[in-house]
């Protein structure tokens, strides 16, 4: 019986930490720090210069429900932001999406070099593309709702200047809509709810007309280089 869990180890006293997930056949949260010591070699070679870490915590375990497992743990790593902060140990999120801050190293370039030295890439094949799918489905489209719902949280309290949104109107003049943008923002149009209808409206009245004498744009503040009226 497998009982997959999500973990936290640190050495308190550097302020150094890593996070990871452990859900092989029959892992158990017990084996942490007693049969199992993280598979990051960037964690074995930290723990042989500084000693055993001092912090050894398992967050949350998760049964059979290996899926979850580890996007919990990758929701965690992008919540502390570990790929751009020197306190973790962790380079990639579930072993994906690899970071690193600036320029590789001379040293790095060199390895890099002689590794690909005399390798001949061919065409990728049907195999190698079911598994870039697999890859991308895994890790962009099974939290998609999560992160969606992330963004819009994120954007609900952004406040637009008046400036800005003058210049968004001014910019947007012109632009040509598909028929089949028009029909898309018709059918929004219909189901839109009494409420949001008369919010609308209301930020509508607040608007006025103004000109530079080429365009016309409605606007609450007049933006620099117009003046109120319309062409």
């Amino acid at each position: 019986m497998r009982n997959s869990f999500v973990y936290v180890i640190g050495w308190k006293h550097l302020d150094v930490w890593y996070c990871g997930v452990r859900y092989r056949s029959g892992c158990q949260p017990s084996d942490l720090w007693t049969l199992y010591h993280t598979s990051s070699k960037h964690v074995a070679n930290f723990r042989r210069s500084n000693g055993e870490p001092d912090t050894i915590r398992v967050l949350r375990t998760f049964g059979e429900d290996t899926v979850t497992a580890r996007l919990y743990e990758q929701r965690f790593l992008r919540k502390v932001g570990a790929i751009s902060n020197q306190r973790w140990l962790n380079k990639a999120v579930g072993g994906h999406f690899a970071g690193r801050i600036g320029p590789h190293s001379e040293e790095t370039k060199r390895k890099i070099s002689e590794k690909l030295k005399g390798r001949k890439l061919g065409p990728i094949t049907e195999e190698q593309k079911q598994r870039q799918r697999e890859t991308f489905m895994r890790n962009y489209e099974a939290n998609r709702e999560e992160r969606f719902a992330a963004r819009s949280a994120k954007m609900k309290d952004r406040i637009v200047l008046q400036e800005t949104r003058a210049k968004i109107s001014i910019a947007l003049m012109g632009s040509t809509l598909t028929e089949e943008t028009k029909k898309k923002i018709g059918a929004a149009s219909k189901n839109q709810s009494k409420a949001s209808r008369e919010k609308q409206a209301a930020s509508l009245r607040k608007k006025k007309w103004f000109t530079n004498d080429v365009q016309t744009i409605r606007a609450e503040v007049c933006p620099e280089g117009f003046r109120p009226g319309r062409i």
